[in-house]
């Protein structure tokens, strides 16, 4: 069983790419849609949230929790390891080592919370593999926004994307990471105003270390049909769970 949870339906992008790799595998998955968005809350309250998100899924028994957002990581993830020691935690942070490694103008754009660009790990991360890079950051709340509503197009979303796009391209970014597990359901929309320009999500990074876990563990599935989702939410569970079944399969 592999847990996970977000402030919402962001998440679902790590799920995605965990279940390329584990089709086979059961997942429980907690949205917290009552309290989203998580990005401009104090860290008290973020702590407290996640805290809560993982009291929801405990009683699954995973074998491993995903913090599949990054604001909960970026604040919270040091707290859930104390207190839940005999749990493997995997947490979601932006992708600037790789941003950094792979531009060449040495630009790079960082979109995210306000909360994932303030905290000490993310700066710990930027002042680690960005030595010597210029760093755009950006905090998209509307982002969030748009995809817990279902916007994925229309007039807003492309308004809102357009602008974006157009301070990367001032800024000479050739590479940008999508530092919120949300993003990357508007990635089409942002690939399409910013040809050239790579665009990287952290979530087959994730996937790929959700897999290291179980298999130093012992713990990968040995079932042959495709594995099995449970939807948890905080907020109206019908309209949730037909929602995520669509983010899913998308």
């Amino acid at each position: 069983m592999i847990a996970l949870f977000d402030s919402g339906i962001g998440g679902i992008s790590i799920l995605r790419e965990i279940r390329r790799l584990l089709p086979t595998a059961d997942a429980v998955y907690f949205g917290d849609t009552a309290n989203v968005p998580y990005g401009g809350r104090p860290a008290a309250d973020i702590i407290g949230f996640s805290r809560a998100a993982v009291e929801q899924l405990l009683p699954y028994r995973p074998s491993v929790l995903v913090v599949a957002c990054n604001t909960a990581t970026s604040v919270a993830i040091s707290a859930l390891r104390d207190q839940y020691s005999d749990l493997p935690i995997v947490g979601v942070v932006p992708v600037l080592k790789i941003a950094a490694e792979r531009t060449t103008s040495k630009h790079v754009g960082v979109l995210a919370t306000q909360a994932t660009l303030s905290s000490v790990s993310y700066q710990n991360l930027k002042q680690q593999f960005a030595n010597g890079i210029q760093v755009l950051e950006l905090a998209v709340p509307e982002w969030v926004t748009f995809v817990e509503r279902g916007e994925l197009d229309g007039p807003a979303v492309e308004r809102s994307v357009r602008m974006i796009s157009e301070q990367v391209r001032a800024a000479g970014a050739d590479v940008v990471a999508l530092g919120c597990t949300h993003f990357p359901f508007l990635r089409s929309a942002l690939v399409a105003e910013l040809p050239g320009v790579e665009v990287l999500d952290s979530g087959p990074a994730v996937a790929r270390q959700v897999v290291r876990v179980l298999t130093n563990n012992h713990s990968l599935p040995s079932a042959t049909e495709s594995g099995r989702v449970t939807w948890l939410t905080s907020g109206p569970v019908k309209e949730f769970e037909r929602y995520a079944e669509r983010l899913l399969r998308s």
